[in-house]
């Protein structure tokens, strides 16, 4: 308490002792003057009443005084609270933008240093170019003058009548092969459907057939459908085939490519067989099979259109085969009893899974009957890192467990792959660890588990102000604003698609802040946080906040 309050209080009490005793001394001088009826003693009780209610005014006088004295000390310990406040977030400010001004230098700088070093590339390789052309031109002008034209001159030779009849034969067998040409072949398409049949085990059905000797000897179907209710249709099949292809029992292709592929996800189970070894006397053997633009349809899952290239063994096992879909390469190759994978990307999102797209992926896995163990996983993502680990199982159900970790992601252009509703920044690390379980594919995803632990280094959250909740709290809650931060730490369960954050630490420069959000599958959020505001022992604000509203609007309220 302040020195002039204290002196308001014992004047108060003061004052108030004076108005007792002299409320004291009334009341015997009234007891006095009516005992005696004397003048005297009446004047005396009327003087002891003017010196009581003269006593008790100044008590309410000292009191009110008192009052105002208090009222002054707790305004100006508010306005001093305020300025506290104030002049250390001013301070924590400065530091964020002297701090913010010399990494926009370093950036700017190291901006411009790429800049002269792309322009120096491109003055390099322009001159290259230049001195490229002149040196073919050169080489051209020279050629065309060392040119010397050069008429022969042949004797005129007898007419050789054998020579001519070889010739003739050549020609008829010739015009008998060209008429491959220009009669369509589709009558004689049961001998294709019937071998391809054969191989595949499966019904084949073939529209149209012609052949064509110009540009390159090149056997054409069209129309084609594979399975009993035609789950594979591809538009044309292009055969790189000589003539002789129409003679004899056994044919060898060394290429073949399908455009334009559509492939229903049910006959997918039958591909392992088309792929393994065949046994027994073989009358179709492929060396190379090209598939361009094929699209696989599966219950729940959008799948780009991919380009697929499968080299095949001479007894018809794969020996290796490449999928793409512009952004994405798989290679797989068979090794011992297993399946090789690896797998290469580049800004590619997923077609299912994590709702994010990879700045670069790579990754190797091996297949061994009804398991899969994924190794080397190596990703940028967000500017960060992903390392990691995973396996799968699948049987009458599907399984799959990992661990992952993250390293100087930005939280920025992270977040918008998992919501729209909230934003916030800075650089993410983080360890996962995840379980799948799903009867296929597709609800593999639909209630993963994960658990994770992260921190977030100089970053800020939007639309949350914890100074502002703690400052100046409210009964309706505070919404909007933005709190910047160093560090936040803190632990994710997600379960149900129900987002639980534990053990949640937040420093601001002079702001620590602890608690503990659920985020539940319609965005609706609950929590406590503890939050404290000061500077060394010096403590200007403290609170508990509640936490409530949408991940959209977040209330902070007490």
């Amino acid at each position: 308490r302040t020195a002039a309050e204290k002196k308001a209080r014992a004047e108060a009490a003061r004052q108030a002792e004076a108005a007792r005793q002299a409320r004291a001394e009334a009341e015997r001088s009234a007891r006095e003057a009516s005992s005696s009826d004397s003048a005297a003693a009446e004047k005396a009780r009327a003087e002891a009443e003017f010196k009581a209610q003269a006593a008790e005014a100044a008590v309410q006088q000292a009191r009110a005084l008192a009052e105002q004295e208090r009222k002054a000390r707790t305004e100006a310990e508010e306005r001093a609270k305020q300025e506290a406040v104030a002049r250390v977030m001013q301070e924590q400010q400065l530091r964020s933008m002297a701090d913010t001004e010399i990494k926009a230098r370093v950036e700017a700088e190291l901006k411009a240093r790429q800049q002269q070093e792309m322009e120096a590339d491109a003055k390099y390789r322009a001159e290259a170019e230049k001195r490229a052309r002149a040196a073919a031109a050169e080489r051209k002008k020279k050629m065309e003058e060392d040119v010397v034209p050069a008429v022969a001159l042949k004797p005129e030779k007898k007419t050789d009548w054998k020579k001519i009849s070889g010739i003739g034969a050549i020609v008829m067998i010739l015009a008998a092969i060209g008429l491959i040409h220009v009669v369509s072949l589709t009558p004689y398409a049961n001998g294709v459907e019937k071998l391809v049949s054969e191989r595949l085990q499966q019904p084949v059905m073939i529209g149209g057939m012609r052949y064509a000797l110009i540009p390159s000897p090149q056997l054409t179907l069209e129309s084609v459908t594979i399975g009993k209710v035609q789950e594979i249709k591809i538009e044309r099949i292009e055969i790189d085939a000589s003539p002789l292809i129409f003679f004899g029992e056994q044919k060898d292709i060394d290429r073949v490519e399908a455009i334009s592929v559509n492939v229903e996800g049910d006959v997918l189970s039958h591909v392992p067989g088309w792929l393994k070894p065949q046994t027994g006397p073989q009358r179709l053997r492929i060396g190379r099979v090209r598939m361009k633009t094929v699209r696989l349809a599966l219950r729940g899952v959008d799948i780009p259109d991919l380009d697929l290239d499968v080299a095949f063994e001479r007894d018809g096992a794969m020996r290796r085969a490449t999928l793409t879909d512009g952004r994405a390469r798989a290679t797989l190759t068979p090794k011992e009893k297993s399946l090789q994978v690896s797998l290469e990307a580049r800004d590619w999102r997923p077609p299912l899974g994590l709702p994010v797209t990879f700045d670069d992926l790579t990754l190797t896995a091996a297949v061994r009957g009804d398991t899969a163990t994924i190794s080397d996983i190596d990703a940028k993502i967000g500017r960060g890192a992903i390392k990691g680990e995973a396996s799968a199982a699948w049987g009458t159900g599907i399984r799959a467990e990992g661990e992952l970790s993250l390293a100087n992601g930005d939280l920025k252009q992270l977040l918008p792959d998992f919501t729209r509703d909230f934003t916030a920044a800075g650089s993410v690390s983080a360890n996962f660890s995840f379980q799948l379980e799903g009867s296929a594919v597709p609800a593999l995803f639909q209630k993963p588990r994960v658990n994770a632990t992260f921190n977030v280094s100089g970053g800020a959250l939007n639309n949350v102000d914890l100074v502002r909740a703690i400052q100046s709290p409210k009964r309706e809650g505070i919404r909007g604003g933005r709190t910047p931060f160093d560090v936040l730490t803190g632990t994710l369960q997600l379960a149900g698609n129900h987002y639980a954050y534990r053990q949640l630490r937040l420093t601001s420069g002079p702001m620590n802040a602890t608690g503990s959000v659920d985020v539940a599958p319609n965005g609706e959020l609950s929590g406590r946080i503890s939050a404290e505001l000061g500077s060394g022992p010096v403590v200007v604000a403290r609170g508990t906040l509640g936490v409530g509203g949408v991940v959209k609007s977040p209330v902070l309220g007490p």
